[in-house]
């Protein structure tokens, strides 16, 4: 076409009618990179705060039970993670529970549909949870909520990379005694001495410390994780009654399918 005609504002004009192609605009491929530089979040002290996710449906368990309601705290990554038999978003809404909110000055935010980063704590440990009980149930799919004490023992003795500690010592001081510790004692079991060990926790609780140096060191890491998120970030706003398309992944309005649209 450069060849053949002599158009000085053909990119301007392609552009032009490629944004009020309808087709064109639906089927555009989905953007990798992020619009928004990171925001970290922080809490200042242990079980401060929490974030709350509804995993499944899983295959069905006695009792029904085919729902797993995680919760996570920001500051220890300690986990808990309760089995349902149902769930919908109202029942977790109620006004009963608003008001146990506001009786204990709980400060609730809930977070947008299909939009995982926003959540992003409790989602890892989703995935996480997820990858261990493919992992132990196999194929057979059947007894995965008795998996599920062992997998949340994994998860709150296992060394997290963002504060170097255990979500175990963090919230007890301490490491734990793991199982294989009692059928091989260890020295410090062998040697272990309650009133020794109570006088010694009174006199040096190292806890505080532990928890102080935690926070350094998360935030030294978020910091670092922050900057590299941040060098991929692709800037992009938007303005009142701007004419925009949302992701039909999220929506589910249009075809599914394979030539469906990837916008709505």
């Amino acid at each position: 076409m450069r060849q053949g005609y002599c158009w000085p504002t053909r990119h301007g004009d392609t552009k032009e009618v490629v944004e009020k192609c309808d087709s064109c605009q639906i089927h555009v491929p989905i953007p990798k990179l992020p619009k928004t530089r990171l925001t970290s979040i922080m809490s200042p002290w242990p079980l401060y705060q929490w974030g709350l996710d509804i995993l499944g449906p899983l295959p069905e368990g006695p009792g029904k039970l085919k729902f797993i309601i995680v919760a996570i705290d920001y500051f220890t990554k300690w986990i808990e993670a309760k089995p349902l038999a149902k769930t919908t978003r109202k029942e977790l809404l109620i006004d009963l529970f608003k008001s146990w909110c506001e009786k204990w000055k709980i400060k609730q935010m809930n977070t947008s549909v299909a939009h995982p980063q926003a959540n992003g704590l409790v989602e890892r440990a989703n995935k996480s949870l997820m990858h261990r009980l493919k992992a132990r149930i196999r194929r057979e799919r059947v007894g995965l909520l008795d998996k599920l004490p062992n997998i949340m023992w994994a998860h709150r003795t296992m060394l997290k990379t963002s504060n170097g500690e255990t979500p175990f010592s963090l919230t007890y001081g301490s490491e734990a005694v793991i199982p294989a510790e009692i059928r091989m004692p260890t020295y410090r079991t062998i040697h272990f001495n309650e009133a020794q060990y109570k006088e010694e926790m009174r006199l040096n609780d190292l806890s505080q410390e532990r928890r102080e140096a935690a926070a350094i060191h998360e935030a030294k890491y978020k910091k670092k994780v922050g900057q590299y998120y941040n060098k991929r970030v692709h800037p992009m706003s938007f303005k009142v009654s701007d004419f925009v398309y949302r992701k039909n992944a999220a929506s589910r309005v249009e075809n599914q399918e394979k030539l469906g649209p990837n916008w709505e």
